[in-house]
């Protein structure tokens, strides 16, 4: 049962119960225990929650100029974890579409002897970091690429098809220039 829901019940039995106790009736007891098991399970749903992601933050990571220098030295495999219709649509030159549910069904594409570097359209990597945490329970070995499709672009990755973030079809970014490179304009003096 989603946590809105029971946060709803449990908030509406609560009033109902006070209700009750300010006009000096007994309370239901079915109430009561529906309550009770409202309050139970929201808080299991929460502990849940919290326990995936510390799952997920235990996930490696690796730098996109990593993953490429990884990728072209032939021991690792690009891995995008969106959806196919953003796959279709551009994705990273080589990469495997594995969206989170199809992992099962898709884990024979992956090559046993190189590590699978996951990336997504987030840049907080957490949809690949849940691919990768499926495909490590399956015995790959998976990482999440740091800063996501965005990352890999500026990286180096070359696009196939049109470069889309979350559906959005956007200009292909250029390598960044490193920031020691980049002309700076001379300081002026201010009048006195």
């Amino acid at each position: 049962m989603p946590l809105p829901l029971l946060a709803f019940i449990f908030i509406a039995g609560i009033g109902i119960v006070t209700a009750r106790w300010l006009t000096h009736e007994k309370p239901n007891l079915s109430l009561v225990v529906l309550l009770v098991l409202c309050l139970a399970l929201a808080l299991r749903s929460g502990g849940a929650a919290r326990a995936l992601d510390v799952r997920l933050d235990s996930v490696p990571r690796m730098s996109a100029a990593y993953a490429l220098q990884q990728v072209r030295d032939g021991r690792a495999v690009l891995v995008d974890v969106r959806a196919a219709v953003f796959f279709e649509k551009g994705h990273i030159k080589g990469a495997i579409n594995i969206p989170y549910s199809e992992v099962r069904d898709r884990v024979s594409l992956l090559p046993r002897d190189k590590t699978a570097v996951l990336y997504c359209a987030c840049h907080n990597e957490h949809q690949s970091a849940r691919v990768a945490l499926a495909l490590s329970e399956l015995g790959a070995r998976a990482v999440a690429m740091m800063g996501g499709y965005d990352a890999a672009v500026t990286a180096g990755f070359e696009v196939e098809g049109q470069y889309t973030v979350r559906g959005t079809v956007t200009p292909v970014i250029p390598a960044r220039t490193p920031a020691a490179s980049i002309p700076m304009p001379s300081p002026t003096t201010a009048p006195h």
